[in-house]
């Protein structure tokens, strides 16, 4: 709601607020979907780098929970991210990496 209203600085403070207790309480789940958030933020903020690392970091935890769905929504997004560095070939891989995700949660 804080980022739909343009209240980015915000939102940054309740997805902080909110990751730290996810990662209190355990909550993997809890932990992608505002890393998920976080990141899109970071991406409207043109920060792109941190948007990079966020996205990483969800990657790790879904990776670790053995998530599909959110190891290809976390791929997806740093193939974007790559595209817009203009790095295309390591966009093409998290294509790739995302594609394959896809088909293991789809078996």
């Amino acid at each position: 709601c804080h980022v739909a209203l343009g209240k980015l600085d915000e939102a940054e403070v309740a997805f902080v607020a909110g990751l730290d207790l996810a990662i209190e309480d355990d909550d993997f789940r809890a932990q992608c979907q505002i890393i998920n958030q976080y990141a899109q933020l970071e991406c409207a903020r043109e920060n792109l780098d941190r948007a990079l690392d966020l996205n990483r970091y969800g990657a790790e935890i879904a990776a670790k929970m053995d998530y599909p769905l959110w190891e290809r929504d976390f791929a997806l997004a740093l193939a974007d991210i790559h595209e817009k560095l203009g790095d295309l070939k390591k966009a093409l891989a998290a294509h790739k990496r995302a594609w394959e995700f896809e088909k293991e949660r789809r078996t």
